[in-house]
This record gives structure tokens, sequence and C-alpha cells, in this order.
């Protein structure tokens, strides 16, 4: 019978051992899931910053993200929740937590904030506040990403332009001179007008308009004398003037196919990436389409606990563990696409060096409100496709469209009013 050496018995000892040890560690490591809506230019940061925190705290933590288009990402999170499967951490919209508590998906996390060491002022002015619904906190803000000007540099230069357009006139006028045509045919835009609310809110309320009024915002006004003005301005924009495209084309940056638009601070790393083929230059945008008030759309991303069929609290504390880690690069974060709100990452030389951010990060933000219809959940779309779409002749009077859009919004304030009864 042959027989093994006691150098071999300690060989296969060591192995066994280490092979129990590696089960143990994989064992005690807390795997955590994150879903988020981040999917355009700035869904690189999420993937960097995830994969750096996996190193830091490999076989303690992982985090393992899945980006979802936003809309799904909503439906999705509230059904998982439903099924008793839910993921650990969220990213969503500020102007989405009033909605989201009210259906109970989310876990308070007053207590993680006191744990934590959260305070108000470690933010800017009134970002603490926008965690919090009906005297509870469900929480930790991110960042803020604002609309921003964005222009062709090289473009304007050849139309006899020193700089992008700073008043509603220069705008206009800019629009003009940046687009080209051969015959009746445009081969540039000189802008571009999306319909989508975060645009139409900048027009309308550098316009004077909102979307809501009255002391608890159940009021529609959209279709006041400025939504009028507003919907007009597109309409010209479009129609009259021809400087920008009707809604169903939407001319491409990256083609030089526009030279002027009004987009979102996450296309910025994309932007900057383009530069050696697409001149594209970045500037504030909150006074280009009005001059009743300064005022540029802007939201903002928040971390968020999603309610558990049980919780463990060593679980938690990963939770946290990450979203805090995220919290504290904040500033590296930025430079992938969006403003920092945490006071020591806006100080932070990191941040001060990103010369583009330091372009727009002071103009004017001006967000929708935080109650549940809010952002008008699809409705400002809605009626504005059906205003400027042909295939909808019976909304062409701009009045029509609007006096719909309100009937849509009034339905929606009764509608999200009884969610979570």
């Amino acid at each position: 019978m042959k027989s093994f050496s006691k150098r071999s018995v300690w060989i296969v000892f060591g192995a066994v051992l280490t092979l129990l040890c590696a089960s143990m560690s994989a064992s005690a490591q807390i795997k955590l899931t994150l879903w988020h809506g981040i999917t355009a230019d700035d869904r690189q940061g999420i993937e960097d910053l995830v994969n750096r925190f996996n190193q830091e705290y490999a076989g303690q933590i992982q985090v393992e993200h899945t980006p979802i288009l936003w809309d799904e990402y909503y439906a999705k999170t509230q059904v998982a929740v439903a099924a008793g499967t839910p993921p650990d951490i969220g990213i969503q919209h500020r102007d989405r937590l009033p909605e989201r508590a009210q259906l109970g998906i989310l876990r308070p996390i007053d207590d993680l904030w006191e744990k934590w060491g959260y305070r108000d002022d470690m933010f800017l002015p009134g970002v603490a506040d926008e965690t919090l619904w009906e005297g509870r906190r469900y929480a930790v803000p991110l960042d803020v990403h604002p609309l921003l000007l964005y222009y062709n540099r090289s473009q304007l230069l050849e139309a006899g332009l020193n700089g992008p357009p700073t008043t509603p006139e220069e705008f206009i006028d800019q629009a003009r001179k940046l687009t080209r045509r051969e015959g009746d045919r445009v081969t540039r835009w000189g802008t571009r007008f999306g319909m989508w609310s975060p645009q139409f809110y900048t027009l309308l309320r550098q316009r004077g308009g909102d979307y809501f009024g009255g002391d608890d915002y159940r009021e529609v006004i959209v279709d006041n004398e400025a939504g009028i003005e507003a919907m007009q301005y597109i309409y010209d924009l479009m129609f009259t003037l021809q400087v920008a495209p009707p809604p169903e084309i939407w001319p491409d940056p990256y083609a030089l196919e526009v030279s002027l638009f009004v987009d979102g601070i996450w296309w910025l790393s994309g932007i900057q990436a383009n530069r050696d083929s697409a001149d594209f230059h970045v500037a504030p945008a909150d006074t280009i389409y009005g001059n009743v008030e300064r005022a540029v759309w802007a939201g903002s991303h928040q971390f968020v606990v999603f309610k558990q069929p049980t919780e463990d609290p060593e679980r938690i504390n990963a939770v946290m563990t990450f979203i805090d880690w995220m919290s504290r690069h904040s500033a590296t974060w930025a430079g992938y696409g969006q403003l920092p709100v945490r006071i020591d990452a806006v100080e932070s030389d990191e941040f001060r060096a990103l010369e583009d951010h330091q372009k727009f990060m002071f103009q004017r933000f001006v967000f929708t409100p935080m109650v549940p219809w809010g952002t008008g959940m699809g409705r400002i779309e809605d009626f504005m496709w059906r205003a400027f779409d042909p295939r909808h002749p019976e909304f062409t009077d701009i009045r029509n469209a609007l006096i719909y859009g309100k009937g849509q919004l009034q339905n929606l304030i009764e509608e999200m009013s009884r969610v979570g009864e």
C-alpha cells in the first residue's frame, strides 16, 4: 500500500484549508444589488465608481449594478417590492420621491441618516429638505443635473458670431444665422426643441409661467397667458422661423446637424469626448428663452433603500457603506456629467478643476414642486406632441392643446392624491 510523506500530508491539508478559507470568505461577502436609470453618457461613471468600490471592499461587499431605462425602472422597482424581491439600493429622481414614498416601496432612513452622521448643512441649501416627505426622510442626495446650452464654436465663428447667445433676442438671431439650406432642404438646423418636460419647463419659467400653482400646487396654471406664449414660441421656432425641425426630426450634433441646443448635463462627457470632430462647448441656458426670470430646469439623483420583506442589520450596514462611499466621491461622479450637492465636494480642488462645469454651475436652477404630480408624469409631453405633431390636426390650435393638457393634469392630481390610500 502506498504511503504518504508528512510533507505530502501537510500540502494536502494546506490546500484544503485554503479552499475552506476561500469558501468562508465568499460566504461572508455581502452581495448587494443596485438598480438605476443612468443610461446616457454618464453611465460610465456609475460603472467606474462601482468597480472602484468593489475593489476597495473586496471580500467584504460587492455591488452589482443594473442600468434600466427610467420608465421601466420605476415600474420594475414597484413590482419587485410588491413581489418581495426588491433590489437593495436604488437611484431615483428627487421629484419622484413623494410618489414613491406614498406607494410604500421605500424604507424611511431617519435612523440611518443620524447613525451615519449626515447633517442638512453638509449639502447645498435646500437639498436635504428634498429628501423628506410628510415628516420622514427617504433618501441621501447625490447630485444636481441641470440643463445647459451646447453650441458648436466652429459653426458660430463661421457665421461671424463671437460667442453663444445670452439673451432671447441673441438666441433667435443666432439660430437664424446658423441654419443652412440647400433649396427647400435644411442641411443644418440653428437649434432644436424637444417635446419633453424639462425643456418646456425652462421656457415656461423664463416667461413667468409654471405647471402648477396655489399653496399646495393643486391648481393647474399651464394654460395661462405665459403658457400660451411659450407654446407659440415653440411653434414659431419650428414653423414660422423654421430654425428648429418639427418634433418628428431630431438632428444629431455629432453629425453636425444642429448648432445650438439645450439639453442635460448628462451628455457632457460625450460632448467632451467628441470635440475633435464636433467642436461643441457649453454655456448657461437660463436667459435665452425669455426675460421674465432667470430659470433653467434642474433635477437631482438620490440614493434610496427599498423596503425588504425582512431586514438584515448587517446588510443594511453594507448598503449604507456603499451609499456613503458614493456620497464622499461625488466630486469624482461630477466629472462624468453632474454637479455635486455636498459642500465639501463643491469646494474641492477636484471639482474646481472641471472647467466646463464652472461655466454653467451658477445658472438659476428651478425644480418642479415636491408633490407626486410635480413632473406632469408624461402628461406634459403628451399634449406637446399633440400640439405640434401633424398626426393630431385637432390640436393645431395651441389653446385647444393647452385646454386638453390642463384637463389631463387635473386628472393626474386627482389620481396621484389617491395613491397609497
